[in-house]
């Protein structure tokens, strides 16, 4: 499942840059600009997320030359002579991916070496719009390449970036200021010469950017999981993330994309003051799930009526686990509680019953008479 959601991504978000080199460029009679003599190198499989300015324009190094005029690129369906833009910032970089995407992920890049009959003899430094443009720039090339760095000289109005080996040797060094006009950094000093060995750790790839870099892919796989997002930043960046450090990246990753549920408390006021002013006359009034729910109150009874409750005292009868046993009535008031009869057999009581019902009285008519009988 892994594999093909990486060739998924990989289909709807890869650039394909072809650099044009070796060539110089040359304007014919007609007024047409043309780069003759050219190389062409394809780089295949590159992110947004990873190109930076840095790596595309010191390519260079890697084609073997020793140094580098300038670094264009074409907006596609438009000529050399009016199409060809200067990659010498962040903005640029942007552009350049936004119609590379519209062009089928394909964008080409002229590199300029040496003398150019093109835009004369000018070169265009590194320009960024503030000093954290830099500093972010700075980061993404050296997370790409695999170097850890320090930055020195912080200051409102300069920047230095150093190699973390530099007392071992390693000249490493990128440093920007802001211009004599005040309206933007731009690079001074750029040496690329690593001595130091590449690293698989990198402490500039922190929590926060390492979920500026998820927040995308959590928008098109809402269930990424640790181990998908570490084999990207494996196969991208070639890093080797601590388990804890990227577990808070994927969740401050999905609050950026599905909302922080605990700071959307903070602009219940901010929402009550918004609806009063679509609707004037109308009151607001917040309220969250911790309120607690008044109890209800029993309506008073009518005038006139009864405020007793016919039914007050009475208890629904409910069947008990146990039966309780059955208790005997209790004898009427005179009787005697002895049972006469008790341990006589059937029989014999049956006819001691009749017999005592019809005895007469004691001096009675019917007592001689029955005794004349029974004689």
């Amino acid at each position: 499942m892994g594999a093909e959601r990486n060739e998924e991504d990989q289909m709807d978000d890869d650039i394909t840059i072809v650099i044009h080199h070796r060539g110089s460029f040359e304007t014919k009679e007609d007024g047409e600009v043309v780069y003759v003599g050219d190389q062409i190198e394809q780089l295949f499989g590159l992110e947004e997320d990873t190109l930076d300015v840095f790596s595309i324009r010191n390519y260079y190094k890697i084609l073997g030359y020793d140094n580098l005029k300038e670094c264009w690129w074409l907006a596609p369906g438009r000529p050399l002579k009016t199409g060809l833009r200067a990659l010498s910032h962040d903005k640029e970089l942007l552009e350049m991916c936004f119609h590379a995407k519209n062009n089928e992920g394909v964008v080409h890049v002229y590199l300029e070496h040496g003398n150019s009959e093109h835009e004369g003899d000018e070169t265009h430094p590194l320009k960024f719009n503030s000093k954290h443009d830099f500093i972010e720039a700075v980061r993404e090339f050296t997370i790409q390449e695999g170097r850890q760095i320090n930055f020195r000289r912080n200051e409102s109005y300069r920047v230095r970036a150093v190699c973390k080996y530099k007392k071992e040797g390693c000249k490493w060094v990128a440093y920007a200021s802001m211009d004599h006009e005040e309206t933007c950094w731009q690079m001074k000093t750029f040496n690329n010469n690593h001595i130091c060995a590449r690293r698989t750790k990198n402490r500039v790839a922190n929590r926060k950017w390492l979920a500026s870099k998820l927040v995308k892919k959590i928008r098109k796989y809402p269930n990424l999981k640790h181990g998908e997002a570490s084999d990207y930043f494996k196969r991208k960046c070639d890093l080797d993330l601590n388990k804890s450090s990227l577990t808070r990246a994927l969740s401050d990753a999905r609050n950026i994309v599905y909302g922080d549920a605990a700071a959307q408390y903070t602009l219940l006021r901010d929402y009550a003051e918004t609806l009063l002013k679509s609707n004037p006359r109308s009151t607001v009034t917040p309220a969250t799930r911790s309120d607690k729910l008044q109890p209800k109150r029993k309506a008073s009874p009518a005038p006139g009526s009864s405020s007793v409750d016919p039914l007050q005292g009475v208890t629904s009868a409910t069947r008990s686990d146990k039966l309780q046993p059955k208790r005997k009535a209790s004898p009427a008031p005179g009787s005697s509680s002895v049972d006469p009869l008790q341990g006589v057999s059937v029989g014999i009581s049956s006819r001691m019953a009749g017999f005592m019902k019809f005895v007469p009285t004691p001096g009675g008519s019917h007592h001689s008479n029955l005794l004349g009988r029974n004689e």
